[in-house]
């Protein structure tokens, strides 16, 4: 079974530049209120799901945000659509993944899950 051994976030969410080492096969994140828990289980979450453009999408639905331009800001440092969030993650077995997230253009997103041509980001 490959396991995460290390994460490194940049601009996302929350996040400038967040880096954790030492995963073991259970992990506890443990915090105050809106101090990083999710963004940091997000960001595993799609690290581990790199070939669907669409999980950038349904974060937001999660959370209970809609889809459009001005939410999907959400995703981005500083609610800032130039910081490109990056994250890679080192797995065992010496499989490392990296993820860059960036708009495609700048139009409305649809609230609706299933992914069309028009709806994407770049990742």
């Amino acid at each position: 079974m490959i396991q995460l051994e290390s994460l490194k976030i940049q601009n996302f969410r929350g996040f400038d530049d967040l880096e954790m080492n030492g995963f073991s096969k259970i992990n506890v994140l443990l915090g105050e209120n809106n101090s990083g828990k999710t963004s940091v289980l997000e960001s595993i979450f799609l690290l581990s799901g790199i070939s669907n453009p669409q999980l950038s999408l349904n974060i937001n639905l999660w959370r209970g945000l809609p889809i459009n331009k001005s939410v999907l800001k959400y995703i981005f440092y500083n609610l800032e659509m130039k910081n490109k969030p990056v994250i890679n993650g080192n797995f065992s077995a010496k499989v490392d993944r990296k993820l860059e997230i960036s708009p495609a253009a700048e139009r409305e997103y649809h609230t609706s899950p299933a992914r069309s041509d028009d709806d994407r980001l770049s990742i």
